[in-house]
């Protein structure tokens, strides 16, 4: 199977940008471009009032980079 070659953003396709994670390009302008996460990062929230531990899975926030960024896109066969 062949590696994808980089290309600049579109919106609405994913790429892979740190470690390797999916990103999401939610906006794509001239300015600049959002990756929206497509995974969920687990949590710990500690309650020291009531000395509870939760464990949850939230979506990290969203990124900002340059618009002409070479990303690899996640191509799902």
């Amino acid at each position: 199977m062949k590696n994808p070659k980089p290309e600049a953003p579109k919106e609405g396709r994913v790429y892979l940008y740190l470690d390797g994670k999916p990103y999401r390009a939610g906006l794509v302008n001239a300015c600049r471009c959002r990756l929206d996460p497509v995974f969920r990062k687990r949590r710990e929230i500690v309650s020291r009032l009531h000395d509870t531990h939760r464990t949850i899975y939230a979506q990290p926030p969203s990124l900002n980079i340059s618009p002409t960024a070479r990303l690899v896109p996640v191509i799902v066969r």
